[in-house]
Parts: C-alpha cells; structure tokens; sequence
C-alpha cells in the first residue's frame, strides 16, 4: 500500500468566497463620513453662490446709481445713495440692525467687517455722509470705487 492510499487523503475544498455585504462596520463610518462631507460642500456652493449672485446685485444696484448721478451730473448725492445700497447689501446679508445704526456705530461695524487697510477710507467715507459740501465726479469716483471694493470684500 502506498503512502497516499495508508493516509486516506480527501481532495483539496476550496473555501467559501467571503460576501462583499454587509460591510465591516468601519466602512460603514467611512462611507457616513463622506457623504456627510458631500452634503456639507453642496450646502456650502448654495451659500457661495448665493453671496455671489447677491454681490453682483449689489454691484449692479451701485453702477445704476453711479449712471443715474453722472448723466444728471448731479454727485451730492451719491455718497448718500451709495451708503444706502452698501447698507441694502448688508441687510441683505443677515444684519437686520444696520438700518437704524448711527454714523459712528456703521463706521465700526464696517471696520470689524473689513481689513485694516481700508479703516482710513472708511472713516472718511462715514465722515463725508453728513458734510453739506458738494462731491466733484473725481471725488464721486472714487466713492463709488471704494464702495464697489468694500462691497467685494465685505465677510458678514
């Protein structure tokens, strides 16, 4: 008798295939995680898109003013008019009080909300709201320019 035969050995069973399902419960965190990480940036382009579509408004509402003054070539009242729709933006935004906020207080609640290096034109800018002097276009101008670059960089 050969060895073989003396051992009596069976033929070789291939396991079971291990089942894709369920999961191990590690994935299955991972797979909560990235889709909470999907919905949170979807929630997040919403908001963006929101701000941006808002801004573009906003900027549109200034350079309708802006044509209004200079075909009138009537500029006094422009730094009124730009105040308001820069006020408008940010009641747009979420700050219901800013509509009954004194000068002083716009002047440092727009100081919290922009960078440093803007804080002299916005002095100036809140300063210039109550002056009866009458604004040149130069002047205007650059009003209207300020207004437009508070307008892109204002975070609220």
């Amino acid at each position: 008798m050969s060895l073989v035969q003396q051992l009596q050995l069976n033929d070789v069973i291939e396991p079971t295939p291990v089942a894709n399902w369920p999961v191990a419960p590690g994935w299955w965190i991972v797979y909560g995680l990235a889709i909470l990480l999907v919905v949170l940036g979807i929630l997040w382009l919403i908001k963006l898109s929101k701000q941006r579509a808002n801004q573009k408004r906003t900027l549109a509402a200034l350079q309708q003013c802006w044509e209004q003054h200079h075909a009138t070539s009537d500029f006094t009242g422009f730094r009124q008019t730009a105040n308001l729709v820069l006020k408008r933006h940010c009641l747009q935004l979420g700050h219901r009080d800013i509509a009954a906020m004194p000068a002083t207080s716009w002047q440092s609640f727009l100081q919290k909300k922009l960078p440093e290096k803007y804080h002299t034109d916005i002095a100036d800018f809140c300063g210039s709201l109550y002056r009866p002097q009458i604004t040149t276009e130069s002047e205007a101008h650059e009003c209207r320019t300020r207004v437009q670059q508070w307008i892109r960089r204002l975070k609220c």
